[in-house]
């Protein structure tokens, strides 16, 4: 078995470095987006007031909703390493865009107008993410696994990037820690790039019972 050692309960140990390295990169949305709605509410708090915070609020809700869907229909034809590399580019550009309004305490407008398609971006990254994960296994068995780790590093991911962007906004300011899941998302983007393109299961011959294949390779001739 490869990439994987999986005991008879479907927890996964040994964790293929490969592996292991793709996947933080591939959960990394939400806990950049939970990071940025700290970021964000924080400077658009002190810039414009709870009002504005709620604005926010509602834009990186009805973006999302509305555009996601809109992404993956004009994005089909792509493979899903190319467009979530794109999504984590596109992600990552509009942050710096954001940080560089906010340094020049441009205006509000701006600031939610790039939330929303930032939101969009991280919206869609999550499912195509999600539909990549079974290209980096071979069995049903390091499926599982990837799923058991996937699962628990995005909690992680969840619980971590609101817990340091508040860090991040005490020890320096909001601009900073906005910044930093900018870094994030390029090293996601990079990492993406190196991701196999199929975006189904892996070929039928890797879901085979190896019992019996066994019995048929060992009665071939030869």
């Amino acid at each position: 078995m490869r990439g994987f050692y999986v005991r008879s309960r479907g927890d996964a140990r040994g964790l293929a470095p490969s592996v292991a390295l793709r996947l933080p990169c591939l959960n990394l949305s939400r806990g950049v987006d939970l990071a940025q709605l700290v970021a964000v509410s924080a400077f658009l708090y002190r810039h414009g007031g709870a009002s504005t915070v709620a604005g926010y609020g509602v834009v990186r809700t009805v973006a999302p909703a509305i555009g996601v869907s809109v992404v993956v229909r004009a994005t089909g034809r792509l493979g899903l390493g190319r467009l979530l590399r794109v999504l984590a580019f596109l992600a990552a550009a509009l942050t710096v865009g954001m940080v560089v309004v906010m340094r020049a305490h441009g205006p509000v407008a701006v600031v939610l107008g790039l939330a929303a398609f930032i939101g969009v971006a991280l919206g869609t990254y999550r499912p195509v993410a999600a539909t990549l994960v079974p290209s980096l296994t071979g069995t049903p068995e390091e499926l599982v696994a990837c799923n058991a780790a996937s699962g628990f590093m995005e909690g992680a991911t969840t619980l971590l990037g609101p817990v340091l962007a508040g860090l991040l906004v005490a020890w320096a300011s909001p601009v900073g820690a906005l910044g930093a899941t900018a870094l994030l998302l390029g090293v996601g983007a990079f990492v993406a790039g190196r991701l196999p393109t199929p975006p189904t299961m892996p070929p039928a011959r890797y879901w085979r019972n190896p019992r019996t294949d066994s019995r048929r390779s060992s009665a071939r001739p030869g």
